[in-house]
């Protein structure tokens, strides 16, 4: 057999430039997460919403048969910043409440409950970006929905860390 074209080289690199892109993109919001908390424990608790996000968008990735390509990387290096945006919020709302002088306890459950409904419409919000590919024409749906299955799945996932896994790790760190 001969072969006609070979873009197993270019797939490979633009995979490579996007996992690097996503590892910059973790770099910088480590040190801007850093410079606004000035408590590594607090930047760790946020950043830690980023690799738990990626891990459950792979599963529901898995799951639903999309592969890792180009346009599913890119999605999920553009997620990264956006992924730590409810963790922040729930994080800086918990030290607020620990400032007014709730105990730990209390500020940490208030701190989650009171901002999970504007953190819930700002999802929506997003997720409506993507509206429109359900009622494009099959062709350019094919090419993007991998697109926007995977940022609308980061998105979502990390809406529930922030809710859930974030206010347990602030349970258990001196605030």
């Amino acid at each position: 057999t001969t072969v006609v074209s070979d873009k197993a080289k270019l797939i490979k690199g633009a995979i490579n430039d996007v996992w690097h892109s996503l590892f910059l993109g973790a770099l910088f919001v480590c040190g801007i997460v850093y410079f606004a908390l000035r408590r590594f424990v607090l930047s760790f608790i946020v950043l830690s919403a980023i690799p738990i996000s990626v891990i459950g968008t792979f599963t529901f990735m898995s799951a639903l048969g999309l592969s890792l390509n180009v346009m599913t990387l890119s999605g999920l290096a553009l997620a990264i910043g956006i992924m730590v945006d409810s963790a922040i919020v729930v994080v800086e709302n918990t030290i607020k409440k620990k400032e007014d002088g709730l105990s730990q306890k209390e500020a940490v459950i208030e701190g989650a409950e009171d901002v999970w409904l504007p953190l819930l419409a700002s999802l929506l919000c997003s997720l409506c970006v993507f509206l429109p590919i359900l009622f494009v024409d099959k062709e350019i749906q094919l090419i993007y929905q991998g697109f926007a299955f995977t940022v609308s799945t980061a998105l979502l996932v990390s809406l529930v860390v922030a809710i859930i896994f974030v206010p347990m790790l602030l349970s258990k760190v001196k605030l």
